[in-house]
């Protein structure tokens, strides 16, 4: 008889040997203990294999899938696989890099079941190596159950929704058929998550932080930049053709796109590399970091840098 679990947890890991180990060991420390783990090695060279192998060979008494794809097939594709995999009736993601407090599944879990809500997410601290930053007050937790005010509140960045963060309701993700983008190399979990919030799920949240997303040398928030982070803008223009209300899509245009692109230059002028090309009309890209720069004049005068040195640059040579 195949065992039932309230909750499957898919981890996706490509060398992350430094790590995976303080992941796994923060599930084994969770208070709620019904749940599996499903892994998918997405062709690491390095020891990341050997350490999760050890792990499982040393705590048999938690339930594994294990999975290892034969080439790179990329986070979100390995992601996807694991999802497909899963049995529980509750659903939810951990990057192998990072860890989740004990009481991660025990509250998300008791929330999700006492207001039957589709999605339940909690708050977030970022841990660089010398600092942490709590998700407060950087953002702040919806005190409503309006899934208006919480698309609102997601597009203008009072609410950050970390997918990693969320507890989903795995009937929901399969009835609206949700799922990673194949192949997306960036802001794929953005794209995820922008998508599920248009289906109108019904939400609840945990205002408290249960999950620690580390922030390292290599992460890939502070790695070389190459062409893969155009896939950024390419994600974003996709999570635009799920809203039908075009008031949306110019409200999205204006805050989360024109941060996105702000990103993007920003990661190639940072590391003195000039753009490879351009990814769409210089004339919107221009017009978004115009946007940007007005958006965050009183707090972050590198917008108006990047603005000046893209149209100094990039704009009149494109």
């Amino acid at each position: 008889m195949k065992n039932s679990y309230e909750i499957s947890i898919v981890i996706p890991a490509y060398n992350v040997q430094e790590y995976i180990l303080r992941c796994l060991e923060s599930i084994k420390a969770q208070t709620f203990r019904n749940f599996e783990i499903i892994i998918i090695d997405d062709g690491s060279t390095d020891g990341t294999v050997n350490v999760i192998e050890k792990f499982m060979e040393k705590n048999p008494e938690l339930s594994y899938l294990f999975k290892r794809n034969r080439t790179n097939m990329g986070e979100t594709c390995s992601r996807n696989i694991g999802m497909r995999m899963a049995t529980g009736e509750y659903v939810c993601t951990i990057d192998a890099d990072d860890a989740y407090h004990p009481e991660f599944l025990a509250l998300l879990y008791q929330k999700i079941t006492e207001s039957k809500a589709d999605f339940v997410f909690c708050g977030y601290d970022r841990c660089f190596p010398k600092k942490t930053i709590p998700y407060t007050p950087t953002w702040i937790y919806p005190e409503y159950q309006n899934i208006t005010k919480l698309k609102y509140a997601f597009f203008v960045t009072k609410t950050h929704i970390c997918h990693c963060t969320v507890l989903h309701r795995r009937s929901f993700l399969q009835k609206h058929k949700l799922q990673y983008t194949d192949g997306c190399r960036q802001a794929g979990d953005t794209e995820f998550i922008i998508k599920e919030l248009f289906c109108n799920p019904n939400f609840a949240c945990v205002p408290q932080t249960l999950y620690y997303y580390y922030i390292h040398d290599n992460s890939v928030s502070t790695s070389y930049p190459t062409e893969s982070k155009f896939d950024g803008y390419y994600a974003y223009e996709r999570a635009k053709k799920d809203m039908e209300n075009p008031l949306w899509k110019i409200l999205f245009t204006f805050t989360r796109e024109s941060r996105e692109i702000f990103h993007i230059i920003e990661t190639f002028y940072r590391k003195g590399i000039e753009l490879p090309f351009l990814f769409c009309s210089k004339y919107k890209i221009l017009g978004l970091l115009a946007v940007n720069a007005l958006r965050k004049y009183k707090k972050d005068k590198e917008a108006g840098k990047i603005l000046f040195q893209f149209y100094h640059t990039d704009f009149k040579r494109g």
